[in-house]
């Protein structure tokens, strides 16, 4: 009987002892340093920092800046951005092209942006105005 009681015991303690299946894994983090790769699924070069309570970008030749927030997978501005205003000429597209492009980057960060994550290293921000694509700089 005593032997009986014992290997119900060490059932029970082993039934115990499972772990509970991992949580999955947090969403990576927003926050940091990023390259911007393109805008509307058009390749560009340009530079986004976010950092509470700043998002910063550039698309090469202007660059804004504003307050914002994080919600839930969203930034989301507080108040206007502010951008320079210098004209852009570049080798490769007539200044009005460039320009024009960087309008397009421009009308999307001075939204509400939906963030989605393709892995760790890569996001998207994404409005009713476009897409921007970033990955994020290697120390």
């Amino acid at each position: 009987m005593r032997r009986g009681l014992g290997a119900i015991a060490a059932v029970g303690l082993a039934a115990c002892a499972q772990t509970a299946p991992p949580l999955p894994a947090p969403p990576p983090s927003i926050e940091g340093e990023w390259r911007v790769l393109a805008v509307n699924g058009r390749p560009t070069s340009g530079s986004a920092r976010i950092a509470p309570p700043i998002f910063a970008i550039d698309f090469g030749c202007n660059s804004g800046r504003s307050g914002y927030r994080i919600e839930r997978f969203a930034l989301v501005p507080v108040g206007p951005m502010g951008t320079t205003e210098r004209g852009c000429v570049t080798l490769q597209d007539a200044p009005t092209d460039a320009m024009r492009h960087e309008d397009e980057g421009f009308r999307i960060a001075h939204r509400r942006m939906q963030v989605t994550f393709y892995g760790p290293d890569r996001a998207r921000l994404s409005n009713e105005a476009g897409t921007i694509d970033l990955a994020r700089r290697q120390p």
